[in-house]
């Protein structure tokens, strides 16, 4: 009479023949995404977004901002860091290496005056211990043109020519 079951040495063979199916199917995977990261790391990875060269001017009250800052913080689709310059006579100047990212910006300015007060240097060497007293400043602007600004800008590629008239 013969026997339905299988022999051992069928059941190993089958189990081997599974067990090299499913090898061939992981070094097969694993292959795919050696080559996937190998191909972002030769030159299919993310590129830095372009940056934009952006000069002008910046009044209040028609008076220019004699001592302030300047921030382009990118918005929608451009993700980069931001941009900032100081405003000096009313004037500031980004070149293209630091200048803000191309696309939608929000900016916030602050003008700044001096108090006549002294304070300590906050960002002077922290392992002194008196450290030298600097003249304090404050900003002079309300939010709406800093914290809580509103400002939008579009950066094109090339020089910008930015005016801001507060």
């Amino acid at each position: 009479m013969e026997t339905l079951l299988p022999t051992r040495f069928e059941r190993h063979r089958r189990q081997s023949g599974t067990w090299h199916s499913i090898a061939a199917r992981t070094v097969t995977a694993l292959a795919l995404i050696a080559a996937t990261c190998v191909s972002g790391m030769v030159g299919c990875g993310r590129q830095e977004a372009e940056r934009a060269a952006v000069e002008g001017r910046v009044t209040v009250q028609g008076q220019p901002v004699a001592e302030g800052s300047i921030v382009f913080f990118p918005q929608g689709a451009a993700r980069g860091k931001p941009a900032g310059a100081d405003i000096v006579g009313g004037k500031y100047t980004l070149t293209a290496a630091e200048g803000p990212l191309v696309g939608s910006a929000r900016v916030e300015i602050q003008a700044f005056r001096k108090t006549g007060r002294k304070i300590p240097d906050l960002m002077g060497d922290v392992s002194q211990a008196n450290r030298p007293l600097i003249e304090e400043k404050i900003n002079t602007l309300p939010a709406k043109y800093n914290v809580d600004s509103k400002l939008v800008r579009q950066i094109t590629v090339g020089e910008n020519s930015l005016d801001f008239e507060l």
